[in-house]
Parts: structure tokens; sequence; C-alpha cells
């Protein structure tokens, strides 16, 4: 969506609610209102209907009309839904009732929803700059707070209503509240911070698929070293990853820190894994979770493989080998889906692959790169895994061109076809057990891997039923 479609949706409806009961009672809310006072892109529209059963009944009329794409999606419970309009069929809407909420059970965070009045529903948002609204009927930015407006033209971050109070409702506005410093660059001042560390435990109460899609949002928008400073200041990360917490007593054991004005000596594993993910925010086109999550994690199993010398230095041998194990536990925990979490622990897993390649990858060797690419099963995938090298080399302050050059070499095997992604060997194990004249499994498994090594020195070689007749 851009701003401007976002201006024709808003006419369009302003002409369609025309003497009718939704008249005067339809409102853009939220994001869009607010990126359009920023002069950011619009990404999306919600919709809010000062109406009882406003979002549904409002869907359904559009709807009867044959106003929309298909039939809506009703989410009864929360008095809302989503919609694609004729007009526009590539942009969905999300329409829902202006609502308050009762919170019946303090350790429990499913509010009563009912309907509310404007000012009700802009009460119990997260922050001023998200409490503003569009009133499409009469072409005008309504403020209720009085200063949604000025918050954003200062750049501050202020709830609705007393902060404590905001934050106890919903401990989710935490992350919220966070998101929005980290995207915008904007600092939280202290009233807020206090209150957001107050109630930092009570997100324990809230379900993990909200939790974690909340994080999720943070993790993959700008700035995450920053959200997740945040995170870990006001002790809110200890109810999310808990095992990120220790990494800011390790000592890092790379050259130097990437942070030109900090002492050596004073640079931890934390901000190690701070400085990785800021170079990968910066360097990656489109943020991908299993690498923002991946680049979070793989230094948390340093902890259980930290080794003491007797000169005093530290070092962590095969750590990336702990930070599978430990990633793992966290993300089943939390109830990740299982391709994200598959596609996690291979890039942590192979996060140092290139360590000894050298500066200009001179050490490589071209069977090493098809190895890495097999393994990577994708180009894509290898991709992902090469950004995280460099991500982590630029924040270990060594190799910094050595990406570039794995990458050209990459691209050469790929003119001549000569790589191994996506690669299978020509020979099925049902034509090994035929030449060799047996079924063992553990027979084909080692004629397989030798196969698989031959072709890692020539992946166009043609001979392989000559290799399956020697080998012994």
């Amino acid at each position: 969506m851009t701003t401007q479609i976002y201006h024709d949706i808003c006419a369009y409806l302003r002409r369609l609610t025309k003497d009718t009961p939704y008249e005067g009672h339809v409102y853009a809310v939220g994001g869009c209102c607010r990126d359009e006072v920023m002069g950011n892109d619009i990404k999306d529209v919600d919709l809010a209907v000062d109406l009882p059963d406003g979002g549904i009944r409002f869907a359904n009329w559009l709807a009867a009309n044959k106003l929309t794409v298909s039939e809506p999606v009703l989410f009864p419970k929360f008095g809302t839904a989503k919609l694609q309009l004729r007009e526009f069929p590539d942009d969905e809407l999300q329409v829902v009732q202006t609502r308050r909420e009762k919170y019946t059970d303090h350790n429990s965070r499913n509010p009563e929803t009912a309907f509310g009045s404007l000012q009700e529903d802009c009460l119990r948002r997260d922050l001023t700059i998200n409490s503003l609204y569009y009133d499409i009927t009469n072409d005008r930015l309504i403020d209720i707070t009085g200063v949604g407006v000025k918050h954003i033209h200062e750049h501050v971050l202020r709830t609705p209503t007393e902060p404590f109070e905001t934050f106890d409702d919903d401990p989710v506005r935490i992350l919220r509240c966070v998101r929005f410093a980290a995207r915008f660059g904007w600092k939280i001042d202290n009233n807020l911070l206090e209150a957001m560390s107050a109630n930092a435990g009570r997100l324990n109460i809230i379900s993990r698929p909200r939790l974690i899609g909340e994080f999720n949002k943070l993790l993959t928008g700008p700035r995450p070293d920053i959200g997740l400073g945040y995170l870990r200041d006001i002790g809110a990360l200890s109810f999310i990853f808990p095992q990120l917490n220790p990494l800011k007593r390790l000592p890092d054991d790379t050259r130097q820190p990437a942070k030109e004005d900090m002492n050596p000596s004073d640079y931890s594993v934390w901000d190690h894994t701070l400085d990785t993910l800021h170079y990968l925010e910066k360097t990656e086109n489109h943020p991908w979770l299993p690498l923002r999550l991946a680049a979070m994690l793989y230094e948390t199993g340093k902890q259980p493989s930290k080794v003491r010398h007797p000169d005093g230095t530290v070092s962590y041998p095969q750590y990336e080998l702990r930070s599978t194990k430990v990633a793992r536990q966290m993300m089943r925990a939390l109830h990740y889906d299982s391709p994200i979490v598959r596609r996690t622990l291979f890039l942590i897993t192979h996060h140092r692959a290139a360590v000894t390649w050298g500066e200009h990858a001179e050490y490589m060797t071209d069977r090493d790169l098809r190895r890495l690419q097999l393994a990577s099963g994708n180009y894509e995938m290898f991709e992902a895994l090469l950004d995280l090298i460099d991500a982590f080399n630029h924040a270990s302050g060594i190799y910094l061109e050595q990406v570039k050059y794995i990458r050209r070499r990459t691209q050469e095997m790929i003119e001549t076809g000569d790589h191994m992604f996506d690669f299978e060997l020509p020979v099925s194990t049902e034509d090994i057990s035929r030449i060799k004249g047996t079924r063992s499994q553990k027979f084909i498994h080692r004629v397989t891997q030798h196969l698989l090594k031959m072709a890692l020195h020539n992946p166009r070689r043609n001979d392989y039923e000559r290799l399956i007749r020697r080998f012994r």
C-alpha cells in the first residue's frame, strides 16, 4: 500500500457511507494516522466504527452490497473483521468496533471486550502516537489526548493513561513501546522505563504465541539491538529468552570490539551479539526471522563452554555446538514452528564455517566451498549464512573482506555449473544395491558418502557407476 492508495481508500469510503447509518462513524486509526503525520509510507489501514458491534456489522454491510472481494473473515469474540474491497483488491483492511476493555482476572491477559466510546477506545491504546483517529466522513484528524501529534513531532513516547496502569493492564505493550523506540530511534523516558520494569514480570501471563508474535516484530524491525538492550535493562528479557542474560557477564574472546569508543576489557559477549545484529540489520535487504534469531542466539552456548586459561584469558571451544542445543530448547519452549527452528539451527551451527579461510578467502578451497553449498541445500540459505558470517566478522573486527571473495567465487561456480546447490547424486540407493549386489543399508550409506566426497571435487563428473564398482 502507498500513501496515495490510503487517501483513495478513505475518499472511497467517504462516498460509500454518505447518507447511510455509517456516515460519521467510520475512522482510520493507529499506525496509518501516525505514519501520515510523520510523512512515512503507509503500510496498512485499520478502521474503527464507533457503533455497537460496528466492525462486524460494517464488514457484513460491505459484503451484502457486493463491495468486497469475498466474504469477510470475522472474529466475533474480539468484534473484528478482515476484508478486501473490490475497488482495492490488493489491500487488506481490518475493521473493529471502538471498544473498552475490562480485566476481571488480574492474572490473565484475557480482558472482556465491549463496545466503548471513541474516548474509551483511545485511552486503552498503548501510546499517544498510536491514539490518533482520522474522521473519514469529515476529512479531519482527531487527537483525543491532545498531545499525540505533539509527541510525534517531539519524538517522545508516552502512554495515553498513567504508564503503570497501561503496562499492568496489558504487559505486551512493553514490547510494543520498545519496538517503536527502536524503530524510530526515540528514547524512552525514565517514567516509562520504571513502569515497564515494574510490570515486566507480568509477561508471564501472556500466551506464548502472542508474546513471540510481538517479539518477532521487534527482532525483524529496525535496530533490534536497541530493542534487546531495552528489554534486558528493564528485566523483560528474563521472561522471553533468559539464556541471553549471562552473555553480559562473559568477556568477548574475539580480536577487538566493533565499537571504537569501547575499552576491549569492557566488551562482553552480549555487546558482540548486539553488534552482530546491528551490522546484519544495516546490510540485510529483507529481514528474515531465522537469520535474526540465529544472530541473537548463536553465542548462547558460550556460558556452558567457557574455559578459563592459566594466564587469565577466556575461550569458548566449539561453543556453536552448545549454542545449537540451547537455541533448540529455547525455541521449542516458545513454540516456534519447526521450519523456523530448523533453519535457525543450521545458521547457528555453521556460522564459523569460514573462520579459517582468511581475510580474502585465500585458504578456502573449491571443495570447502562446495561442501558449504551442499550443506546449505539451496542458494537462499547459503546467502543467509554468508550474511551471518559477514555480520560476525564485522562485529569481531576481522576478515572484513572475506565474504565478498566467497560470493565472487560462488558466482563463478554458478556460471560454470560447478556449484553444489540443490545437488543430487545421479545414482540411487537402488542402483548401488544392484551394482554391488547387497541390501546392507550401512554399506550403501558408506558408498553414498564416498560418491558425495568425489562430487565435491567435480560436481559434473559422470563416472559414478565406475566409482561404485571400485568401492570396497
